[in-house]
């Protein structure tokens, strides 16, 4: 997860994100901007701008963990 994130420290206009599905097709997706969406089925759940690749690990860690509530508590704080 830590070598995903640290592909987005170099641009790539043809693939500026990173993300991690789950067995139920939610998918957290990370940007180069810090701009996370967290999605299931292909329809936006929720988002934040501005998460640090810290912050984004931490929430991967939800996602394989299945705390879906915590993923989206923390990007609607």
């Amino acid at each position: 997860m830590r070598t995903a994130l640290a592909e987005l420290d170099t641009p790539d206009m043809e693939h500026p994100s990173s993300w991690l599905s789950d067995g139920d097709d939610w998918v957290l997706d990370i940007y180069e901007s810090g701009l996370v969406i967290f999605s299931c089925g292909g329809e936006q759940i929720c988002k934040r701008d501005g998460v640090s690749r810290g912050d984004a690990l931490e929430l991967w860690k939800l996602l394989q963990r299945g705390q879906r509530d915590e993923i989206k508590r923390k990007l609607q704080a």
